[in-house]
């Protein structure tokens, strides 16, 4: 009944770990990196669907509208 629930937690897990990664190694930067690769990168249908999710959650934590670009962003901090 809900055999699903391992894997979404093992899915949750890799995206925190991605999450704390790109903070890590590019600070503020982090949700420009990840959007930037998903955009750039030829990706599987599981790597899309995780490159979101890793968007969608950076966004949310950082306080930004998913889906926005630097440029906006940018505007938004005046």
């Amino acid at each position: 009944m809900i055999g699903w629930l391992p894997s979404r937690r093992e899915f949750s897990r890799a995206i925190d770990a991605e999450i704390a990664r790109l903070v890590t190694r590019h600070g503020e930067h982090a949700y420009g990196v990840a959007y930037s690769r998903a955009r750039e990168h030829v990706q599987t249908e599981e790597d899309r669907r995780f490159n979101q999710a890793v968007r969608r959650e950076l966004a949310k934590r950082l306080g930004i509208g998913y889906g926005v670009d630097a440029a906006t962003r940018w505007l938004d901090r005046r």
